[in-house]
């Protein structure tokens, strides 16, 4: 049995990884290249986890969508996440101006105290988990 959980992405109601997006689109200046063996960024698609469990000899996978939710008490937190999550925004935003850089953090901030009610902060933060199994 094969079991993986990949993220959705930020057009698939991921509102974490769409304001990081946002704001790296919004104020990068210069991306740079990807180091050499990274390998491609994927995030959920069924299409594509059924070609690739197929390709290594697993039966056709069933998936599931997790509602998860990232709770947070203020949009430093976010800042955090920025700087481990996902270690391609982290080396993009480490290749900008300190003012580029300033200006990423500024948005990201400000877009996710957008999100704030009385409880906090809440943010959409869902994942595809996909079960395949190898016939027998």
């Amino acid at each position: 049995m094969f079991v993986f959980t990949l993220w959705y992405g930020p057009n698939d109601g991921n509102e974490v990884l769409a304001i990081i997006q946002s704001s790296l689109e919004r104020f990068v200046e210069e991306t740079p290249s990807a180091p050499n063996g990274w390998p491609p960024l994927r995030y959920a698609d069924e299409a594509m986890c059924a070609t690739i469990t197929d390709k290594y000899g697993f039966g056709a996978p069933s998936f599931e969508r997790l509602p998860t939710v990232y709770h947070m008490s203020s949009g430093e937190e976010m800042l955090r996440l920025l700087d481990t999550l996902s270690s391609r925004s982290k080396f993009i935003l480490d290749n900008q101006s300190p003012s580029t850089q300033e200006r990423i953090r500024s948005s990201i901030l400000s877009d996710t105290e957008s999100h704030r009610s009385e409880h906090g902060i809440s943010l959409a933060f869902p994942a595809m988990l996909a079960l395949a199994r190898k016939p027998k």
